[in-house]
């Protein structure tokens, strides 16, 4: 049997060790039918020397400038070949080398659009904490989610404005939720310092998009929202603290 075909789409700017992990973390995963876009912003770093480094890894390669992230990503949907998508930032990685093998080795049924998982948050010490996602809830995490590329000719490309950085959380709220798997086991790693991360005006579209998909009430994001301002707003050292002391969360030292 033939095996289903995988796009890995990498977007990269002026980030090359996080890029040189992502590389190095998608070379090694022995599910042999995939491919691997990486569409560069016109990095200054060094980050496209790497490319004569591993070009046994790389199947296509762009470094230009582009309207940020996810325009980015939209070049990098237009290029890919397969059947599902996965998009990853550079400095994110597969838990392991057997993530597609174990996702793959089974037939997906067609009513099956998106498997999605929890997934490991890297902090700024090494170490690494898990994060529960629940479509029902809305809570998605692009490195996470692996979709049929079809899904963008039903509901489009990612919306490119630069200030707005919750499209792919627009896009995958718009799949219905019974088009989800929920994977057993994470399927990334994720680097921290992300855009979206300790980002007030992220925090305000996640809550926008949640009520306008009737997954929350306007009182519930109205909470929420300004829950997530205090949590910003706290020093990483004490947040660590309250997700080991009072979340019971599990710091595990990522090994290098």
């Amino acid at each position: 049997m033939e095996k289903i075909k995988i796009s890995i789409i990498t977007i990269c700017y002026n980030n090359k060790s996080g890029l040189e992990q992502t590389i190095r973390s998608v070379g090694s995963q022995i599910y042999n039918s995939k491919e691997f876009i990486i569409i560069d912003g016109g990095s200054r770093d060094g980050s496209t020397d790497l490319i004569d480094n591993y070009q046994e890894f790389i199947d296509i390669f762009v470094s230009e400038p582009d309207n940020g992230i996810y325009d980015a990503i939209n070049k990098g949907i237009s290029k890919a070949t397969g059947e599902w998508i996965i998009c990853m930032n550079a400095g994110d990685t597969f838990t392991d080398k057997y993530v597609l093998e174990n996702i793959f080795k089974e037939n997906i049924p067609a009513s099956i659009s998106v498997i999605y998982s929890d997934y490991w948050a890297k902090t700024y010490d090494g170490f690494k904490y898990i994060c529960y996602m629940d479509r029902s809830k809305g809570t998605l995490m692009h490195q996470s989610c692996i979709y049929r590329k079809k899904l963008h000719a039903q509901y489009g490309l990612y919306l490119v404005t630069k200030p707005y950085i919750c499209s792919d959380l627009q896009f995958l709220l718009m799949i219905p939720n019974e088009e989800y798997f929920k994977a057993p086991f994470p399927i990334s790693i994720n680097a921290c310092g992300g855009v979206s991360q300790n980002n007030t005006w992220c925090d305000e579209c996640s809550q926008g998009l949640k009520v306008a998909f009737r997954i929350e009430s306007m009182n519930h994001a109205f909470f929420n929202y300004h829950k997530a301002v205090i949590k910003n707003a706290i020093p990483y050292k004490i947040k660590r603290l309250i997700k080991q002391i009072i979340l019971r969360r599990e710091f595990i030292k990522i090994e290098s």
